[in-house]
């Protein structure tokens, strides 16, 4: 695909240079070990890799969201673990850009996008994951503050992010219209990590359990108006389904290039390596994984062109390219006798999958995403 800025190169080239050197001799110890690169992932926030889209004015590198794709895709082909980590300091601040006040902006948006600290986003609940509407975390008003009573899990940096975006119920009664995003600390009393999670994939990093316990947040760290919760969700799901995608092509590009290496085919001229026939199961007309993932990558690019535009919805594209670009990782684990390189990168697919929305889910969120 060609037709990208000097500066979308820049920053692909930039991440891909770092992620060679930094990443991909390190990963598989990290995953073995189920250990928080917290050093090398802030590496990558100094070079300006929490706040891709972020204002220059609040630190941000002030990219578009098609550059912020460019790096997604680079960084999940050395380790999705930590690629999600950038995400989600990304989607925190995304958050806090779109619906923050210039207060709020400055004392938690400007840390995450300079790369300093990490954000997260506390939204799926043990019974409420893609129906954000169902959450059950308590927001009761007292004074001038808000106090917090819930249960969180499977939290990207749930630990080692200083800032969060907490979604909460303030009205049970008024359905889906009382649920509110509230700014806080993750060093304030009554926020505390139960336990990280045991995962197939993502090991790199803190996927964690959170209890609200009695957590305190003053009024003014209540993001947006009382009652838009579900909007920010939703919003941060629109555009974290195509950085899952993004995710997808990079980990299927990993794989191709394990299955490869493997196989002794890396010596190949340019372009006969892709072409190279695989076998495949009766039926499946993707005949070559590598030509399968070139088209998602069509089709990524394009909705990620036109994110923040009123062509279409962006996670409604987002669908196929999520589910379907990391069907090569699963390929290329056949064909490379389940070498370590492709196990893992089959096990970081297997999150893609299901990633800000289940397969059965999705098609419901979709038809429904224009109401």
């Amino acid at each position: 695909m060609s037709g990208f800025t000097p500066e979308q190169i820049a920053l692909r080239d930039m991440t891909r240079a770092f992620v060679q050197r930094e990443v991909i001799p390190f990963a598989p110890g990290w995953d073995r070990e189920e250990r928080v690169p917290l050093d090398t992932v802030l590496k990558l926030g100094a070079l300006g890799m929490f706040g891709v889209c972020a204002p220059t004015e609040w630190d941000g590198a002030g990219a578009d969201f098609l550059a912020y794709m460019l790096m997604t895709e680079e960084l999940a082909y050395g380790d999705a673990g930590i690629c999600n980590m950038v995400n989600a300091a990304n989607s925190f601040g995304a958050k806090v850009r779109d619906a923050g006040t210039s207060d709020q902006k400055e004392r938690f948006l400007r840390p995450v996008a300079s790369g300093k600290a990490l954000g997260c986003l506390l939204m799926t609940e043990p019974h409420a994951g893609s129906d954000a509407a169902a959450m059950r975390t308590r927001a009761v008003r007292h004074g001038e503050s808000y106090v917090l009573n819930g249960a969180k899990c499977f939290i990207t940096s749930g630990r080692s992010a200083e800032y969060a975006v907490i979604f909460a119920v303030t009205d049970p009664d008024a359905g889906k219209r009382g649920l509110s995003a509230f700014l806080t600390r993750t060093d304030r009393p009554g926020y505390r990590v139960v336990r990280l999670e045991t995962k197939l994939g993502h090991r790199s990093n803190d996927t964690c359990q959170i209890a609200l316990e009695d957590l305190e947040v003053p009024a003014s760290g209540l993001l947006g108006q009382p009652g838009e919760g579900l909007r920010i969700a939703l919003a941060a799901m629109d555009s974290t389904r195509v950085s899952a995608a993004a995710q997808a092509i990079g980990v299927a590009q990993a794989a191709h290039d394990a299955a490869l290496a493997y196989a002794g085919l890396t010596e190949l001229n340019p372009g006969e390596a892709d072409s190279f026939p695989l076998p495949t199961e009766a039926g499946n007309t993707t005949a070559d994984p590598a030509a399968h993932k070139d088209n998602v990558k069509k089709l990524l690019t394009f909705m990620a062109s036109a994110e923040g535009q009123d062509i279409f919805n962006p996670y409604k594209g987002s669908i196929p390219a999520n589910k379907d670009a990391g069907h090569p990782a699963a390929d290329a684990l056949q064909y490379n006798d389940y070498q370590k390189s492709a196990l893992t990168d089959w096990q970081a697919h297997t999150v893609t999958v299901g990633d800000d929305g289940t397969r059965p889910v999705d098609p419901i969120t979709c038809a429904g995403s224009g109401n």
